[in-house]
């Protein structure tokens, strides 16, 4: 006997990148996934669903990853434009309130939209982490549901 229930937890971690899975399941008639990741990991869900069917028959099934970044490949772009706009603001500003500063850098860093981040992501390595830690953590969440099975049926023979 196999109970609906189960639970497993995993992480994994290297210079780059710290990764924790969790997965849980609850009674349920059909299959029901739930899949919670960081937006630019959305793009691997319907993998992640399928590695789960493969698995699992039945059940509410939730699977959640958290992602921190170590290590980020990014670039910074500042938009010129933007500055050359908040820059002319910040001037007419002063000329109003009758200040005779003139705008800093300093003042450029906290206004939205002068610079510009694009994180560079390998989204293949992360597919390959994901499928082996999830294969493990999968590994281990049927063996929890082995376990609470096991115990339901002892529970039911008493």
């Amino acid at each position: 006997m196999i109970s609906m229930t189960g639970y497993a937890y995993r992480e994994f971690q290297n210079e780059q990148v710290q990764l924790a899975l969790e997965v849980k399941s609850y009674n349920n008639r059909y299959l029901d996934i739930s899949i919670g990741t960081p937006p630019f990991l959305s793009p691997l869900e319907p993998l992640l669903r399928g590695r789960i069917k493969e698995r699992v028959l039945r059940g509410r099934v939730e699977l959640n990853i958290r992602v921190k970044e170590l290590e980020e490949d990014l670039k910074v772009h500042v938009d010129q434009k933007a500055g050359v706009e908040y820059f002319d603001a910040l001037q007419r500003l002063a000329a109003i309130l009758q200040l005779e500063e003139n705008p800093r850098l300093s003042h450029f860093l906290r206004l939205e939209g002068v610079f510009k981040t694009i994180k560079n992501r390998d989204l293949d390595w992360f597919e390959g982490i994901l499928n082996s830690e999830l294969d493990a953590a999968l590994e281990e969440f049927n063996q929890s549901r082995e376990a609470e099975g096991q115990a339901m049926a002892r529970d039911i023979l008493q």
